[in-house]
């Protein structure tokens, strides 16, 4: 866990943070130094006998929304996102993952509970995905990741901390067409493939990230037998007039595509 953590003035001074208690605002505060990497506190009531602070000076947070309280105990700051930016290579994963996969992000980079129904989606067994009708190899794929927001949210961070905007149309579609292991080789592949000069870095990944899906999509799509030529080489051993061996090629279609080579 990082040793310094930063408030932005946006949330410190907005009206409902300033008509607040000093000892509510100054709770935040000391919630927000001791926070995990995601804003996480596992140990708020230690933190409130330990600066000398109630529990109502909790409750106003909590009743203004700028913490989140669960059912286990476990409490998060709802601007964590907007106070802080850390990086996913240097973040350390929460052990609240359980919590965290209650969690939605709103426009404003703000944590929020997701609805009841919404959080059984996300927590269904695999029996409920595969009782879908109807879904191609693409769209299960996109369902898969719908049920697991922990992907969903570190493929969020990725994309932001290499200026890739998630909220934007492109962002949109590549947190939908790629899977996280997808996003973060195709990150890596283009730090270290970075054309000289470049001036554009967040487009260089986005063109790598695209190349890396059409490359996928083209070989689920190849014929397993020909690897998309459609076409098979048999080799049939004969001699010639001296009574030498040779190897004659005879190609045909491939016999499992039907020369498609899909």
């Amino acid at each position: 866990m990082a040793r310094r953590r930063m408030f932005s003035l946006d949330v410190v001074d907005s009206d409902s943070f300033q008509e607040m208690s000093q000892t509510a605002k100054y709770l935040y505060f000391e919630l927000g130094m001791r926070a995990d990497d995601y804003g996480f506190v596992g140990n708020h009531n230690t933190i409130l006998r330990m600066i000398g602070v109630g529990i109502d000076d909790l409750k106003i947070l909590i009743a203004k929304k700028f913490a989140i309280l669960f059912s286990s105990g476990v409490l998060i700051i709802s601007d964590w996102q907007i106070n802080n930016q850390i990086s996913p290579v240097k973040r350390q994963p929460t052990i609240y993952q359980n919590e965290l996969a209650q969690l939605q992000i709103e426009v404003r980079k703000r944590y929020t509970l997701q609805s009841d129904n919404e959080i059984r989606a996300n927590t269904s067994n695999n029996n409920t995905i595969r009782n879908i009708p109807e879904l191609n190899c693409e769209e299960q794929d996109i369902k898969n990741d719908a049920i697991k927001p922990v992907d969903m949210f570190q493929k969020y961070q990725l994309l932001e901390s290499v200026g890739i905007s998630p909220k934007s149309a492109k962002g949109k579609e590549l947190m939908t067409r790629c899977k996280l292991a997808d996003i973060q080789y195709g990150i890596n592949y283009a730090n270290n493939n970075l054309p000289r000069n470049c001036n554009n870095i967040a487009g260089w990944i986005i063109t790598c990230l695209e190349q890396q899906t059409y490359s996928k999509k083209v070989e689920e799509f190849k014929c397993s037998k020909c690897k998309g030529t459609g076409r098979i080489a048999n080799y049939i051993e004969t001699k010639d007039e001296f009574g030498y061996c040779k190897m004659q090629e005879i190609v045909s279609d491939c016999p499992k595509c039907k020369g498609t080579g899909k």
